[in-house]
């Protein structure tokens, strides 16, 4: 697990939705590795607050199905094939839909930002950098997903992409994934860009095919 952090617990609202908050937007990045297993006592320490909020924390990420605990410990899950191209069948179910409504109800400043993080995963790409990839592959996914306004489909598919963090970090360790991914994305955010939502829908529905194809 990594020492430091560059998030700060601050005494305004409960210790325990801070925690969560601050482990949730770690999840996203990449550092943290499948099977790695949690300890209260460092987290704690490094969050500068009592065991006791950590807990409760990991304790609800757990319900959320973000971790795995065995009622004595706290691990990240490990995907295996299998669960990967399940997670992958859920989401060629969600992610066209979502990409066609965001084609037809995104606004200029919304496809401006999916513009902007997208740029970013090119540069991240280029430059061989995992980490600050995973990150805007993140963001171009969220503000696709905000740019829907059917709120039960944005609510289920917020839920897929948290489930899928670890998969899709580990995912991303290869450099011809991230390949896979810029190339896709730069498809779905051409569609989004022309106000066609046929296109978007069938960007992402290639995209979802070839992951299937390759799990």
């Amino acid at each position: 697990m990594s020492v430091g952090s560059k998030f700060t617990v601050v005494p305004t609202t409960r210790l325990r939705d801070q925690v969560y908050n601050i482990f949730h937007e770690e999840l996203k990045t990449g550092t943290l590795k499948p099977g790695e297993r949690l300890n209260e006592l460092a987290l704690a320490k490094r969050y500068g607050v009592s065991r006791t909020p950590v807990r409760e924390a990991l304790f609800q990420l757990a319900r959320e199905g973000l971790l795995v605990s065995d009622e004595r410990s706290f691990r990240l899950p490990t995907d295996t094939p299998e669960d990967l191209r399940d997670r992958i069948e859920v989401h060629m179910l969600i992610d066209p839909a979502v990409a066609s409504h965001a084609a037809t109800e995104g606004t200029d400043k919304q496809i401006a930002a999916l513009t902007k993080f997208h740029e970013a995963e090119k540069q991240a790409e280029r430059s061989g950098r995992f980490e600050p990839f995973v990150q805007a592959n993140y963001q171009f996914a969220k503000t696709l997903r905000t740019m829907c306004r059917n709120a039960t489909l944005v609510r289920c598919s917020g839920l897929l992409q948290d489930q899928f963090v670890f998969a899709r970090s580990n995912l991303f360790r290869v450099a011809e994934n991230r390949a896979i991914a810029v190339r896709h994305d730069g498809k779905v955010l051409k569609a989004v860009q022309a106000r066609d939502p046929r296109g978007a829908r069938q960007a992402m529905i290639d995209y979802m095919s070839e992951l299937a194809e390759r799990f």
